[in-house]
């Protein structure tokens, strides 16, 4: 998805967040602007966005790469 005046650095590229022993999840769409506001998009949800700022969103980035919220998951 593509929001006009949103750019997706690539480190924040657009991913696909899924549950690798379950069904696919929907996919999520990721874009900043350029005043650092980052808004999350998902396919089955249009016209919606959960809206964070780049140092949140890193911070999760890096929360969910350490596996910190597997225990959510494996209930």
């Amino acid at each position: 998805m593509t929001i006009p005046g949103h750019v997706v650095p690539a480190a924040l590229g657009p991913q696909q967040l899924a549950a690798p022993r379950r069904a696919p999840a929907t996919e999520v769409t990721v874009a900043t602007s350029h005043g650092g506001t980052v808004r999350l998009h998902a396919t089955g949800a249009p016209g919606t966005a959960v809206t964070t700022d780049v140092h949140k969103w890193e911070t999760s980035v890096r929360g969910v790469r350490a596996e910190e919220f597997d225990h959510f998951a494996a209930s």
